[in-house]
């Protein structure tokens, strides 16, 4: 079936959800480009779905797929048709590779978990990322009670809620990837991000950090300091805990 391809609704009550197989799943991937490298990445993705389908016993009715490392939902065009089509069609599964692909945000996230379980589907992720997710609400519970008043001017990083102003770098100085603790990757020190055309800039040309300083959350420029890949994009687990200081070792 092709990407937000969805199956013929029964009945003809617009106002009733369209009654679809007795297992039915969705699935939801996000890539950073159309290129080979990203193919292999689809191949893997794709397995994953069919495998845990048919673990499931479910039918795949409909794929969605975003195409881009933009962490702005009106640039996650499949993602949105995805929460559309949960609110039309009765679906018991949302099969997704890694939950991170819907953004690195942690309340973002749990905004979206929580709006698939709201429709009554079940989140369907690789073993362990289910006690991540109550994790991430936790620490995204914890975060709110920081939060301070939002400049009008200034955009805020949603990890370290300060003004995003030309120059000035985020506190919040390590990731968790795959588990472990890791300090994240300064702006200036990135290995392939920072092309020739800006590596004479004295900030960041994404999120505006002073060279040596940490990139605020969901800079496209970052990069993961375990596989060195973009890190709004790449294939590791990856949370973030603001406002916290709890490292593993």
């Amino acid at each position: 079936m092709n990407k937000g391809e969805e199956s013929p609704p029964d009945g003809d009550n617009d106002n009733e959800k369209c009654l679809l197989p007795k297992k039915a799943a969705v699935s939801y991937i996000r890539i950073a480009s159309s290129s080979e490298s990203d193919g292999e990445k689809l191949t893997r993705y794709y397995n994953f779905i069919e495998e845990e389908a048919g673990v499931l016993g479910a039918e795949i009715t409909a794929r969605f797929e975003d195409v881009g490392v933009s962490a702005d939902p009106k640039e996650q065009t499949d993602l949105q048709k995805l929460m559309d089509y949960l609110t039309k069609n009765q679906v018991d599964y949302v099969i997704v590779p890694n939950f991170s692909m819907m953004t690195r945000e942690t309340s973002v996230i749990v905004k979206y978990a929580d709006r698939i379980a709201k429709s009554g589907a079940k989140l369907v992720t690789p073993a362990g990322q289910e006690n991540t997710l109550d994790l991430l609400r936790g620490m995204d519970k914890a975060s709110e009670l920081t939060m301070g008043g939002e400049p009008e001017k200034w955009e805020i990083c949603t990890i370290c809620h300060e003004a995003m102003k030309p120059g000035v770098g985020c506190s919040v100085d390590c990731v968790y990837c795959n588990g472990r603790s890791y300090e994240r990757i300064k702006a200036g020190d990135e290995k392939h991000s920072i092309s020739a055309d800006t590596a004479d800039d004295v900030t960041c040309p994404s999120c505006g950090v002073g060279m040596g300083q940490y990139h605020h959350w969901s800079c496209d420029v970052e990069e993961c300091p375990f596989c060195g890949d973009p890190l709004v994009d790449c294939d590791c687990e990856v949370t973030v805990f603001a406002a916290l200081d709890i490292r593993q070792g």
